[in-house]
């Protein structure tokens, strides 16, 4: 009997140490999910051991190749392999740290935790987490708009470029603070320059209406960001376009009626002088061609005058003339 109820305890106990059920628990990792370039580093590898576990090895991996490894049986209990350029602070790492110093674009990729318990179990565990190594630019980006004025119910059209990023950046618009719709921009194909860095451009169209312009101005700004914690932003102001009066577009007629397109081809508008300048020049131009006929007409009567009295005085002469003959 005693026999029977020894074997599956034994049995029970020999699958715990297999299984690690109660050895090796609670393992995670954490790792920053984007550090900008030249940064240092924490990783973490956190897990619990039971009371009568004890640790056998932390290893830690880079895209599946070892980098680091803690055993604390031996010494000193660090070992580090060279791998992409990686630089690890010893004074600062141990079972459940890696500091990592001045990372590169290298240390982009996947990194591993491993951690195995001690006999009799060996129980295993393997966590894993991204992390990206990103470059990016202290400019600005920059903003091109069609032009700086706009009437109400014009399209407006504006460009951004952005760069360079490691990895590449997306760019988003806002219009007075409001964040432009996506079916309004136009993303060009990324640039990729002779260092390997991303340049993006973005493109804008819309139409404005009464509620863009505030104060007679609209704000236009574009943000570039790579991970949404790494950002620059630029803003423009776009000016109101006030439409001309129907006066002004449509012109005027002067009293020959002929129009006078806003101030083109009138002589005294491309002179620089007023209006009634012209106006009183040509008074007075008409005032000396009423003159000038007035004289014209009185010449022709007194030419007239003279003719008719000739014709008399050659008229009596000859009548004298005859009775002077038939008295003889």
């Amino acid at each position: 009997m005693r026999e029977f109820v020894a074997m599956p305890l034994v049995a029970a106990l020999f699958l715990l140490g297999i299984t690690g059920a109660e050895g090796l628990k609670n393992v995670q990792v954490i790792v920053p999910g984007s550090v900008v370039i030249n940064e240092h580093v924490t990783l973490r590898c956190l897990f619990d051991l039971d009371h009568n576990e004890s640790l056998y090895t932390v290893k830690w991996y880079l895209d599946g190749e070892e980098f680091y490894r803690y055993v604390p049986k031996e010494v000193p209990p660090i070992q580090v392999f060279p791998l992409s350029g990686i630089l690890i602070d010893t004074s600062k790492s141990d079972a459940h740290i890696v500091h990592l110093k001045s990372v590169r674009h290298e240390q982009t990729g996947t990194f591993k935790c491993e951690v195995s318990a001690d006999a009799p179990g060996f129980d295993t565990d393997v966590v894993q987490a991204q992390m990206t190594v990103v470059e990016f630019t202290e400019n600005p980006p920059l903003i091109e708009p069609g032009k700086n004025r706009y009437e109400v119910g014009e399209r407006i059209r504006a460009n951004c470029s952005f760069g360079p990023t490691r990895p590449a950046a997306n760019i988003s618009w806002f219009i007075n603070n409001v964040q432009v719709k996506p079916h309004f921009i136009h993303d060009a194909p990324l640039f990729i320059d002779g260092q390997g860095g991303n340049w993006v451009k973005s493109t804008v169209e819309m139409d404005t209406d009464a509620n863009s312009f505030r104060g007679g101005r609209l704000k236009l700004k574009c943000v570039g960001s790579v991970f949404s914690v790494n950002r620059r932003s630029a803003e423009v102001q776009i000016d109101e376009e006030k439409p001309r009066s129907a006066s002004v577009k449509a012109g005027s007629k002067d009293a020959s009626g002929n129009n006078r397109e806003a101030g083109l081809h009138n002589p005294a508008v491309a002179s620089g002088l007023p209006n009634q300048v012209s106006d009183a020049s040509s008074s007075t131009s008409s005032s000396i061609c009423t003159g000038a006929a007035a004289v014209q007409s009185i010449v022709l009567a007194a030419l007239l005058i003279n003719l008719g009295f000739v014709f008399n005085t050659y008229s009596i002469s000859s009548s004298f003339s005859s009775s002077s003959s038939r008295s003889r």
